[in-house]
């Protein structure tokens, strides 16, 4: 009787662990589903990320190109300056001189910040 008992106990214990497997069991296809779920909202994510990127990168050398032209405006105005014969024109010149100064310090300031 002692054996008999033993096997129900044993019996009992394996029925439970076969209730946990099947508990396990039907739940997988909730998690499956939110697995799913999570994976789209990840690769969602990532589409918009590497947009923002495609975006700050085409940003970057619109800016890189605005600085090329910027410093070649710098570079013709200066050299203008070596023609003026009046102190008004040097005057408007200095005056176009530091606002394209200003400009590639701007621009500059922009593409460090990731503009």
């Amino acid at each position: 009787m002692l054996e008999q008992l033993e096997l129900l106990l044993a019996l009992s214990q394996i029925d439970s662990e076969l209730q946990d497997v099947v508990g396990e069991h039907e739940s997988l296809p909730d998690d499956i589903a939110s697995l799913g779920e999570e994976k789209a909202k990840l690769g969602e994510a990532i589409v918009e990320k590497k947009d923002r990127l495609d975006d700050m990168r085409k940003d970057r050398q619109r800016l890189e190109r605005e600085l090329e032209d910027l410093s070649a405006k710098l570079s013709d105005l200066m050299s203008k300056q070596l023609l003026i014969k009046t102190n008004e024109e040097y005057a408007a010149l200095s005056l176009e001189i530091e606002h394209a100064k200003s400009q590639i310090s701007d621009t500059e300031d922009a593409i460090l910040r990731g503009l």
